[in-house]
């Protein structure tokens, strides 16, 4: 590559067909991805019918979704997240409340406060799906 304005600049490079890199495993086998596949440069080739970043599961993509969507949709984590082996995981959102709940249900956490914390902090309760859930001793609506 020749690069040129007021003066140039030469740049040679050479390709490698093949290179060993570091974290690959020689097994057919690999611990390290539950013995479902083969660890190659750090991240597992899983074997089929195995999935995931450890290929820990063996569900289908059709089946892992069915348990990701709530009965009364048919979207897959509400639409809000991502489905991995039948679990959701919530989006993160970059500003406001996260979104939670099994399916990602829950819009946020949107409970009241009492002495300046949600739900009067972690001693009374815990907001869960946008209700306060009071912890034994206490009760009430924040």
């Amino acid at each position: 590559i020749s690069i040129s304005t007021f003066g140039s600049i030469e740049v040679k490079y050479s390709h490698l067909n093949s290179c060993s890199c570091p974290g690959s495993s020689n097994n057919k086998w690999d611990e390290y991805c539950n013995n479902n596949g083969k660890k190659v440069c750090g991240i597992c080739e899983c074997f089929d019918p195995w999935r995931g970043d450890f290929c820990e599961c063996n569900k289908t993509i059709e089946e892992s979704n069915r348990l990701c969507t709530p009965a009364d949709s048919n979207l897959v984590c509400s639409g809000k997240g991502t489905c991995n082996c039948g679990i959701c995981s919530c989006y993160l959102q970059a500003n406001g409340p996260n979104t939670v709940g099994e399916y990602c249900e829950c819009g946020g956490i949107l409970c009241n406060y009492f002495d300046m914390k949600l739900c009067g902090g972690p001693k009374r309760g815990e907001c869960n799906c946008n209700t306060c859930q009071c912890n034994p001793i206490y009760s009430g609506g924040n």
